[in-house]
């Protein structure tokens, strides 16, 4: 698919996309007319991309995970450990986001409970 379509897909503008490509993290095939052509690997790889940099990846382990990945099969555990790395700041994240969503549960019952108490004395 032509960069327009990518784009589309993954929501993404054509010039992040071109610059993922000037830093090295996506490497689009070129078709007779040297314009890109993405495939589902492709997709895939962005999809990823996308979610290590949401859970706040920085932008240069993004590029060093993604350098040893274009690299090879050698440097799997490299990868594994920079992803283990990042899973345990998820993790940490996910932990203080139950912690805040606790809270708010809470005080949710608490005001249904004034307000059920104010009905009642009315």
């Amino acid at each position: 698919m032509k960069i327009r379509e990518f784009s589309q897909k993954t929501g993404l503008t054509t010039y992040t996309l071109r610059y993922y490509e000037k830093i090295g993290l996506l490497q689009p095939e070129r078709d007779n007319a040297n314009h890109r052509d993405y495939n589902e690997n492709d997709l895939d790889w962005i999809d990823l991309l996308q979610k290590l940099k949401s859970t706040g990846m920085p932008l240069k382990d993004i590029k060093e995970f993604s350098n040893l990945v274009l690299t090879g099969d050698n440097t799997i555990s490299q990868s594994i450990k920079i992803l283990e790395k990042h899973q345990e700041k998820v993790i940490e994240q996910l932990t203080e986001f139950n912690d805040c969503l606790d809270k708010v549960n809470f005080k949710i019952k608490y005001y249904r409970g004034v307000l059920k108490s104010n009905i009642r004395e009315t």
